[in-house]
């Protein structure tokens, strides 16, 4: 079992890095990463607006697309380097 917050809604997405973690995203509009050895909670990463519902590593690099309202969404990019999991990249 994982250990961590109680998912809010539905999965939205997930992806698995054997080296980073896994990444899961839910309708609380966070992307939530766990360690694949301990199975505890490594960070959220917490600035979208609206749900997540793509998650893309490349690099030292993580991507995370939100949903967005009216036509409009947002990619927003995280470096895994400087991980900060409450703040994105200007």
């Amino acid at each position: 079992d994982l250990t961590g917050p109680q998912l809010t809604g539905s999965v939205k997405c997930v992806l698995i890095d054997p080296i980073r973690g896994l990444f899961l995203s839910a309708c609380d509009k966070t992307v939530t990463i766990w360690d694949l050895v301990t199975l505890e909670v490594q960070g959220t990463l917490k600035c979208h607006k609206d749900e997540v519902k793509a998650i893309h590593i490349h690099g030292d690099y993580i991507f995370t697309g939100g949903k967005g309202t009216a036509n409009g969404g947002s990619l927003l990019a995280w470096d895994l380097r400087k991980l900060n999991p409450n703040q994105a990249l200007e």
